[in-house]
């Protein structure tokens, strides 16, 4: 992650976004370093295979030079209980999913 966080800090400009997608396991080593290299987290949101379970992927945005505040955002849910995707995710690929195909005439 250091050797990351280096080269991202330094082909960024002040107030440049940078989004990192880590395991929760690490989130705090990830904070620590994005911090030390100016990189300062701004967002974080869990994701989570269905309501109720453990995070398996933690979403961190930070700003280059940025000030020390983080927003906490809901928990991404991947799955509704009954196995199908949640309106979270069907939103997400509705907004950056393929364009519908064109229809022959």
């Amino acid at each position: 992650m250091g050797a990351r966080c280096d080269r991202e800090a330094g082909e960024q400009s002040f107030g440049e976004r940078e989004g990192v997608c880590q395991r929760p396991a690490q989130l705090v080593d990830v904070l620590a370093e994005m911090r030390a290299h100016r990189l300062e987290p701004k967002r974080l949101q869990l994701v989570v295979q269905r309501p109720g379970a453990a995070p398996w992927l933690a979403l961190i945005e930070g700003r280059k030079g940025g000030r020390p505040t983080l927003q906490v955002l809901p928990d991404f849910v991947v799955e509704a209980p009954d196995g199908s995707f949640s309106a979270a995710m069907l939103a997400l690929y509705q907004k950056s999913g393929p364009a519908a195909p064109k229809e022959e005439m």
